[in-house]
């Protein structure tokens, strides 16, 4: 059975007599398995992949088909003969239309990666050879085969060690993931920080007391949020990596919406917390009670908001505690934490905290529920808004 890209050659002409068939040779480079499934996941990211090779154009075509580059005869095919032939404008217009390359020659790679880039595209190349090592460097991202030449290596950014396509798309979804925790960690601190700096600062304007001093401060920064952002590295990929467009090159590392929910949390914070002293102050409770119950409110407020800042676009509720077990252990330890800091007399004196009542822990465990119950309105406010 011939396959689909193998092209027909007439080896004799004429009628053959006296000649017995003795057996038959074929030869194929088959398709490494998981490259057609891995071609599907490329699409649903949004990762549009393109074939140049420097075989024959069926052939090209064929594989093109069997990995799920090309649907129909239609999707597109250049030649090398082409290039030539084309004028520049030209050139340009059907290198952008092309799923496939066919008898290119190493120099024409070059071509194809800056006439993508100069459409916008962010452009990864990859290759083996020394002669690829101009396309591989005019890449935004040069990627070089494990078993290529050294040449091709050093002008690539990333060096594939198993040669293997399917890790391309793993790196794709690890830098996705990281860009998504690194955003996490800078929206869960900033709010965090502005919040205690909002409390602060309002506070001395209305002439109160001051509601933190700065070894609670630096016990929040440094042992409550420092173990929560370390924690929060360790969270595992979501389902929906893969099937959410590239980020853009120029897409900011906060968008709007984020941005606006930190400046929501902090708002919702430090003018709750200022509340709450504001009322003990003129309802009798000592300073150092006062400063306490806001310490251990702020503090167990970041352990707990954390689970509503991972994910903006799902409610509170729909989190799974245990999805990061790092993070899970870090808010059970950041809370018994900050039990001893408020019952253990060494860390009483460092911190200037007193023991608190089962009533003043009823206040905390209220306004931290609150805080949050107003954050997740306006995160279910957010989703609704998106959904239009």
């Amino acid at each position: 059975k011939q396959h689909p890209g193998a092209p027909t050659i007439e080896l004799n002409e004429g009628e053959q007599e006296g000649y017995v068939l003795f057996g038959l040779a074929a030869l194929r480079d088959p398709i490494r398995d998981g490259i057609a499934e891995t071609i599907r996941i490329c699409a649903r990211a949004g990762v549009d992949v393109r074939m140049v090779t420097g075989d024959h154009a069926n052939t090209a075509m064929a594989i093109a088909k069997e990995v799920g580059i090309c649907s129909t005869e239609s999707c597109g095919i250049l030649t090398g003969k082409e290039f030539s032939k084309l004028a520049a404008h030209e050139l340009d217009e059907r290198i952008a239309q092309a799923k496939v390359f066919a008898r290119i020659a190493p120099e024409d790679k070059l071509r194809i990666v800056r006439a993508l880039q100069a459409r916008g595209e962010v452009v990864a190349m990859t290759g083996d050879g020394v002669n690829d090592a101009p396309a591989l460097k005019a890449a935004d991202i040069g990627v070089a085969m494990g078993s290529g030449t050294e040449v091709a290596k050093e002008a690539s950014d990333l060096v594939l060690q198993d040669s293997n396509f399917q890790t391309i798309v793993g790196a794709v979804e690890e830098g996705r993931h990281s860009f998504r925790v690194l955003r996490r960690v800078i929206m869960y601190l900033l709010s965090d920080s502005f919040s205690e700096v909002l409390l602060i600062v309002l506070a001395l304007v209305l002439g109160l007391p001051t509601p933190l001093i700065v070894a609670q401060i630096l016990w929040i920064n440094l042992i409550d949020d420092g173990i929560i952002d370390t924690a929060l590295a360790f969270d595992p990929k979501d389902d929906d990596l893969m099937d959410q467009p590239p980020i853009k090159t120029n897409e900011r590392l906060l968008s709007r919406r984020m941005i606006g929910m930190m400046a929501l949390i902090s708002i919702v914070s430090g003018v709750g917390l200022l509340g709450l002293y504001w009322w003990m102050v003129n309802a009798g409770f000592g300073v150092e009670h006062a400063r306490t119950i806001v310490f251990s409110t702020l503090a167990i407020d970041s352990l707990i908001y954390v689970y509503s800042v991972r994910h903006l676009d799902k409610p509170i509720l729909n989190e799974h505690l245990y999805s990061n077990k790092f993070l899970f252990w870090s808010v059970v330890g950041g809370i018994s934490l900050q039990v001893a800091a408020v019952y253990v007399p060494f860390l009483q004196r460092i911190l200037g905290t007193v023991a608190l009542s089962l009533a003043d822990w009823g206040i905390i465990a209220t306004t931290v529920l609150v805080l949050i119950l107003i954050i997740e309105l306006a995160k279910a406010l957010l989703i609704s808004e998106r959904k239009r």
